[in-house]
């Protein structure tokens, strides 16, 4: 096996935050909540979760993460932009990820889905089955919610979510931007190149 068949793809930020120190044990433990382990090594915390690692360098305001795939480290990034956007608000910080894959546009949790058949299981209960391409991302990380994004009479051709440089989505305007549904508790499997997703009837 080669070198490069084995390299992990690797990005870092800066984080200009005057206050990085007084964050960083809400932010330490937002990331441990997604089953990280971490360890300190001086002003520096390391996290390690099942697709990939983080690190936050307090001294030198930057924060890294590597992983093994584009999906894992998307998700890195998302977490890690999450928790500072999250704790240090006050500060507006501005998050630009330099390194692999830093140009990529492309959500890597979004996807374009058909639905292929409906049927009501019972009077609050509606199964869903989607469809749609490269779904195996979904069994990766587990207890994941959903967020089901639909075109609307107002704007029936919307634009689609992207990622912004901080590695988190950047929505269109309001004029051509979708409706959303959160769900927090879907039953989800992938079957056959389906992806099956039990979803609550609402209540009239």
């Amino acid at each position: 096996m080669s070198e490069a068949s084995v390299r992990e793809l690797v990005c870092e930020a800066r984080l200009d935050l005057r206050h990085l120190p007084d964050y960083m044990e809400r932010i330490s433990d937002r990331l441990q909540s997604f089953e990280a382990d971490a360890s300190h090594h001086g002003r520096r915390i390391d996290f390690r979760f099942a697709f990939g690692r983080a690190s936050i360098d307090v001294e030198r305001r930057v924060m890294r993460a590597n992983a093994a795939d584009s999906d894992g480290l998307a998700r890195i990034k998302d977490l890690l932009a999450t928790a500072v956007q999250v704790y240090a608000r006050e500060e507006n910080p501005e998050i630009v990820w330099t390194g692999d894959l830093s140009g990529e546009t492309s959500l890597a949790q979004f996807r374009e889905m058909t639905v292929t058949d409906v049927r009501d299981l019972t009077a609050h209960m509606r199964r869903i089955r989607l469809a749609g391409e490269n779904l195996s991302r979904f069994a990766k990380f587990g207890g994941m919610h959903i967020r089901m994004l639909f075109p609307t009479r107002e704007v029936p051709d919307p634009l689609w979510p992207v990622l912004g440089g901080n590695g988190l989505p950047a929505w269109p305007a309001d004029d051509r931007r979708p409706v959303a549904a959160r769900l927090h508790h879907p039953r989800a499997r992938r079957d056959q190149g389906h992806h099956r997703c039990r979803l609550p009837r609402p209540s009239r």
